[in-house]
């Protein structure tokens, strides 16, 4: 059975609008990731982190930092956790000094015991 002429062409416009769609997320997202807000910050922080650059990670971290104040415990995790990799023990205390004393219980502080 063939699909009637106009049935054709609308499947077609939905595929070739969904691939633009995607291209357009894909494009979105490399601008986000070249964005120098502190919550791109935080996230190439935390994926340095979590790919063992360490130095790159701490930078970001700490650049992210003054712009993140609801989220100070989470950027101390990570700061204490990059600099307890980095064998900077007494640094890596100060950080999780946030997560410790954070006015609202977070959810990291079992983590960072």
């Amino acid at each position: 059975m063939r699909m009637p002429p106009y049935s054709e062409r609308t499947t077609l416009a939905r595929w070739f609008s969904l691939l633009g769609c995607g291209f357009l997320a894909w494009l979105g997202s490399a601008r986000l990731e070249a964005q120098s807000t502190p919550a791109a910050l935080l996230g190439r922080g935390v994926r340095a982190a979590q790919e063992e650059r360490y130095q790159e990670a701490a930078r970001d971290l700490k650049a992210a930092q003054p712009g993140l104040k609801q989220l100070a415990d989470h950027v101390g995790y990570w700061l204490g956790w990059v600099e307890y990799q980095r064998k900077n023990y007494q640094e890596a205390l100060a950080e999780l000094e946030a997560v410790w004393n954070c006015p609202i219980a977070s959810p990291l502080a079992g983590k960072a015991a």
